[in-house]
């Protein structure tokens, strides 16, 4: 009876001194700094509570079934020599989730194995896995399922010294949970930073843009309305000039060169007054306004272009509108700089619930460095765009095969 107590009474301070150091570790965590290595700071923090030779740290994806290892906290030289003879850097580590324990692990259940190769399911080779085995020594091998509401998160694995006593069931489950917690506040706030960055780059490209955008114009208007102004002032100097000498004739020709340049102007400022605010789209709407923008286009270009509408009239709001052409105007523009395509596309398909926009062309296509760019500068503006309209934005292309843009936005 004595014993039995004095083992319990010492099953109990161990439990008691376990709980104390994951309360300190729960504090740690709640109250590190925002953006800081959350996962980091728990593989630390678990390893100095169970006096761990190596913890491992893992997140589970679904359509690979693999775990990929996202912490790894012991030993640094061991670390190292580890990766070295896995030949991959710890951001590509990965364990396979082996279908014979795949069940148990939903079940969270904290599993042992007897080495390294049971662990990693037969995703590294019988060598590695020996390689591995002798520079961890004989170490109690311990892995736990982390699962939040029914996901499967990943895990936590421990590599212990083989005299070493298990934590008790209660100390791990606390420990899985705030693992869970901690992977999920590490991932709100790396979803947030990329956020706040995509913001700030997507505004000063937009301000870059804008600013272009009036270069432009300002070159527009002293190329050709400049030009035209400065050549008009001459002429009327020299007609005032011939009709002094009683030179009626030359006076004339010049009059009727000066109309040429009026008409000239006033085909420009038309032009230039379109870009800024198609006063077509305000008239008779966005699907006219985009069959005469792609047929501008075509004209400019001598790309062939087509146009199709599922509805005689596209109902929009004056933003939707205007947000739909500028968009169509942006991929017009990359289609001319970049693509060398041959013929373009243009759709608008509407619905009761959706108003869906497709550009398609047979060009060389869009790198796959700029379509993964948030804010590539010739795709920036059209998802912005999107965004405010509370729509998405779709871009698939392929080398050589061309390129599709679908927006779809909601109409009321």
């Amino acid at each position: 009876m004595r014993k039995r107590k004095k083992a319990d009474d010492y099953s109990s301070g161990k439990k008691l001194k376990e709980f104390e150091v994951i309360n300190r570790l729960a504090v740690t965590i709640t109250d590190a700094e925002p953006f800081s290595n959350l996962l980091d700071i728990l593989a630390s923090e678990i390893k100095k509570i169970f006096g761990a030779i190596q913890v491992l740290i893992t997140r589970f994806e679904k359509k690979k079934r693999i775990f990929r290892i996202i912490s790894v906290k012991g030993d640094g030289a061991g670390v190292k020599k580890i990766l070295n003879i896995l030949k991959m850097p710890v951001d590509r580590m990965e364990i396979a989730a082996n279908p014979r324990r795949f069940d148990m692990l939903i079940n969270n259940k904290v599993t042992m194995f007897n080495n390294v190769e049971e662990l990693t399911g037969g995703s590294i080779s019988r060598k590695q896995s020996l390689a591995i085995q002798k520079q961890l020594g004989k170490s109690k091998i311990i892995r736990l399922t982390l699962n939040y509401r029914r996901e499967l998160l990943g895990d936590i694995i421990l590599f212990l010294h083989p005299d070493q006593s298990l934590p008790s069931s209660e100390s791990m489950k606390v420990i899985a949970n705030l693992a869970c917690v901690t992977i999920r506040r590490q991932e709100a706030e790396e979803a947030l930073s990329s956020a706040i960055m995509e913001k700030e780059n997507l505004s000063a490209n937009l301000v870059k843009i804008r600013e272009l955008e009036r270069a432009q114009i300002a070159k527009d208007i002293h190329d050709e309305l400049g030009q035209n102004l400065t050549v008009l002032k001459m002429n009327n100097t020299l007609v005032s000039l011939l009709i002094e000498n009683d030179r009626k004739d030359e006076a004339r020709v010049k009059l009727d060169a000066s109309d040429g340049i009026i008409e000239r102007t006033i085909q420009s400022v038309r032009r230039i007054s379109q870009e800024l605010r198609p006063w077509i789209l305000e008239e008779f709407g966005l699907a006219a306004a985009v069959e005469w923008q792609i047929n501008e286009f075509s004209k400019l270009t001598g790309v062939s272009c087509s146009f199709w509408k599922n509805r005689k009239s596209v109902h929009t709001d004056k933003e939707q509108s205007i947000g739909l052409f500028r968009i169509v105007q942006e991929a017009l523009t990359n289609i001319s700089r970049h693509s060398m395509a041959s013929k373009v596309e243009v759709s608008l398909k509407s619905g009761e619930k959706s108003l869906v926009l497709t550009i398609t062309d047979d060009g060389v296509g869009i790198r796959q460095e700029i379509l993964q760019n948030p804010w590539s500068p010739g795709l920036a503006g059209m998802k912005e765009r999107v965004r405010l309209l509370k729509g998405k934005l779709e871009i698939t292309s392929a080398p050589d095969k061309g390129t599709t843009i679908k927006a779809t936005i909601p109409v009321v």
